[in-house]
């Protein structure tokens, strides 16, 4: 079972236990002892939720305390899952992030001449940080035109992905790759020595 099934089972689970409560007691009546069992059973269905050993010997109220705090734990999680849904423009600054990462053309014909630009600037003593990324730019807009290129149908080579590569987002990749390259030239410097 993956994280992702095991997360929507606890929310289920959290969601119908949450509903049963309001349903069976009431929002401001006091739990009765079937209902708190039948909670506490919904939350047995799923694996790896254990219950203390002397949950038979606690009352009805830190019974329902606890389960109360299950059901705020797993609505909490989906809450915030449901936040944290990436953007359109994020999934496509992560996609041609990992193609451009991947892709041994790119890292070949593009990549490494600009690495050994960067050393020889940087060796001479005219690299400037602030016009990295316009060397960079020219990476991304050719990892770019090969994602589009490599495209699995005519409406992803021509609409989707073209669409979804906006300058601005060429940009940050460019000033990302800027400062991932630069790093990791004078560490390598460094090590070096």
């Amino acid at each position: 079972m993956s994280d992702g099934e095991r997360a929507d089972q606890i929310r289920t689970v959290s969601m119908v236990s949450a509903m049963f409560r309001l349903l069976s007691d009431g929002p401001k009546e006091e739990p009765t002892e079937a209902s708190v069992e039948q909670r506490a059973r919904f939350y047995r269905t799923l694996p790896g939720i254990l219950f203390p050993e002397d949950w038979a010997l606690l009352s009805v109220e830190d019974k329902a305390k606890r389960l109360d705090k299950l059901d705020e734990l797993g609505l909490k999680v989906m809450a915030e899952e449901e936040e944290e849904e990436p953007s359109w423009d994020e999934i496509m600054y992560q996609d041609l992030y990992c193609f451009l990462k991947n892709s041994r053309d790119i890292e070949r014909t593009k990549i490494t001449p600009c690495i050994k630009n960067v050393k020889r600037r940087m060796k001479n003593g005219t690299y400037d940080h602030n016009l990295a990324p316009k060397l960079w730019l020219y990476v991304v807009k050719d990892a770019v035109k090969a994602y589009l290129k490599e495209g699995r149908s005519a409406t992803d080579r021509h609409s989707a992905a073209r669409a979804g590569f906006t300058p601005s987002l060429q940009l940050r990749l460019a000033e990302q790759l800027a400062d991932e390259y630069r790093d990791e030239i004078q560490l390598r410097e460094k090590i070096d020595e």
